[in-house]
């Protein structure tokens, strides 16, 4: 959970070989990085309003959400 109206600011790491973990893709938000393996990569999110964010990887098989509120 994030408070609203705050900036979000999210490390995303990988460090297993699985196809559909090579990507995260915030899908309302028209955003998609590659995560290379053993490495780390930061994701810079604008303010956003209260609501659900999703984000699942590129295959839609590991998913999760951040809670604005």
């Amino acid at each position: 959970e994030v408070p609203a109206g705050r900036a979000i600011h999210l490390a995303f790491s990988r460090d297993s070989e699985p196809n559909c973990g090579r990507q995260v893709v915030f899908p309302a938000m028209n955003l998609t990085r590659d995560l290379p393996l053993g490495g780390t990569v930061l994701i810079d999110l604008p303010p956003g309003s209260p609501g659900e964010l999703r984000f699942a990887c590129g295959m839609g098989m590991y998913r999760g959400m951040i809670v604005v509120r």
